[in-house]
């Protein structure tokens, strides 16, 4: 080839490479928008603009995304009678929603594993059953105050309505999210069909949140990829349930650690234990004597609830 042919060769290279990024539709597929930027903001992301504290929220052409650590700010675990050892954590999690949901002509099923919708707090909100819908877990005293427990990758989640939100978001808004994209609000005074929500006139439909079964949500009337949801990882094999323990009290933060308090048998238990930045966790087990047993684990990267990582356990000292 000569050199004028290499030339030419190379020019129009490079004009095919520019012209393809200027007219790929795909070039700005991934540029996400924010509250403050001057552009448009999707109802959906505007149910979240209360929570800002809370989560983070960006969007683009055809998705609301929220990104939470999966901690909410009120008290957690307290009043749960039937408890499976598990404790809150962090998860950092990323849920989309589409911004504009596609209706099916009759509801899907929802599922027994992982979340079917999102909290305007960023809280995952599972079906109202656990033990693979053996038990209500409200009817069954697996929940606390507001309605969540830890699950088995110690990830913390509402399996009932979360009503209490209602006072931050303001009256009229959306307390939850379908993952399908379908708002969840209070309570209705009027009829609900099939899952658990009704069309409007304008042809726009919505779930309610109710106090009595099925809670919230019992169908998807909009499509969803349930594939598509972010997975928790666990750093610990999954724990028994300790009969017969009452959880009485819980403090701390993500910051300076938590205190887990409950009583069994009469007398009093702590865990105590702090999240590193890398996502471990190291764990102080307290018995009524003021016995302390140390625990850490690693957060396993790739990893999630149903594996079972090994952890270094420490000396037992006293107090």
């Amino acid at each position: 080839m000569s050199a004028e042919k290499f030339c030419w060769w190379v020019v129009g290279r490079l004009l095919l490479y520019v012209s393809s990024v200027v007219c790929s539709p795909f070039v700005h597929a991934d540029e996400r928008h924010t509250f403050g930027d001057g552009s448009p903001v999707p109802d959906t992301a505007r149910a979240f603009a209360n929570m800002q504290d809370e989560v983070a929220v960006s969007w683009d052409d055809a998705w609301v995304y929220i990104r939470t650590d999966s901690i909410p700010q009120h008290r957690m675990m307290v009043g749960i009678k039937a408890w499976n050892q598990q404790v809150p954590i962090r998860h950092d999690l990323e849920f989309k929603l589409p911004i504009k949901p596609r209706l099916r002509d009759t509801p899907g099923p929802t599922t027994l594993i992982g979340p079917v919708a999102i909290a305007v707090n960023g809280i995952p909100i599972f079906d109202p059953t656990t033990q693979g819908g053996r038990h209500d877990a409200f009817e069954h005293g697996e929940l606390d105050e507001f309605g969540g427990h830890a699950g088995r990758a110690d990830d913390y989640h509402y399996h009932i309505a979360p009503f209490h939100l209602m006072e931050k978001v303001g009256a009229g808004q959306p307390i939850a999210f379908g993952l399908d994209g379908l708002p969840v609000y209070p309570k209705s005074h009027g009829a609900l069909d099939e899952a658990h929500g009704h069309f409007h006139e304008d042809g726009s439909y919505h779930y309610h949140g109710t106090h009595e079964k099925p809670y919230h949500m019992s169908g998807f009337r909009g499509e969803v990829d349930l594939d598509a949801r972010p997975r928790t990882k666990g750093v610990r094999p999954y724990t028994r349930p300790l009969r017969g323990a009452t959880i009485t009290d819980f403090m701390g933060s993500l910051e300076d650690g938590f205190t887990l308090t409950y009583e069994l048998g009469g007398q009093v238990h702590r865990v105590e234990y702090q999240v590193q930045e890398d996502g471990g966790v190291n764990f102080v087990f307290v018995d009524p004597n003021g016995v302390e047993q140390a625990v850490s684990y690693a957060r396993k990267s790739g990893g999630d609830h149903r594996k079972r990582p090994k952890g270094e356990r420490g000396k037992r000292r006293k107090k």
